[in-house]
């Protein structure tokens, strides 16, 4: 999507979740209270001359919204590569708490969605079924029981 693709009435995204509608070719904020009448520096939310366009910027726009509904979505390309797959007899560690270790028992690849179990200390403990993107955000991989680390 080119930025004249992008019309009056439109709405759009930026990466940190603000949402802007064009008027008049000018950018308005939406927000929980409504619409700001302070208009922004379309050239923000854009191809700007002075960006690295190597560098992610919070003005990036990652949604277009028309009358009927998504129009357009980024997909980074970062992101698409971090999406590695999960298998059964992986292990994660938690980002947050280094203790807790978690063990792939299922995997449903295709729904990607995870049947992991919960060790502690002590014993297992707990079972439960996860979407792989959270595994990626929240967990990282340590080892493969198959594997050394």
């Amino acid at each position: 999507m080119k930025r004249h693709d992008i019309k009056n009435k439109t709405i759009v995204e930026t990466r940190n979740g603000e949402k802007f509608i064009i008027i008049d070719e000018r950018l308005y904020s939406i927000n929980s209270t409504g619409l700001e009448i302070d208009d922004y520096d379309s050239d923000m939310l854009f191809e700007s001359p002075f960006r690295d366009k190597s560098k992610k910027s919070k003005f990036d726009i990652m949604k277009v919204y028309g009358d009927n509904g998504l129009l357009w979505e980024r997909k980074d390309k970062e992101e698409a590569q971090t999406k590695y797959p999960i298998m059964v007899g992986d292990v994660f560690m938690d980002d947050q708490d280094e203790t807790n270790v978690f063990v792939v028992i299922r995997a449903n690849q295709k729904s990607d969605i995870y049947t992991i179990l919960f060790c502690d200390d002590d014993d297992i403990s707990l079972e439960f079924d996860e979407s792989g993107d959270i595994i990626r955000e929240r967990y990282h991989k340590v080892c493969h029981l198959n594997r050394k680390r």
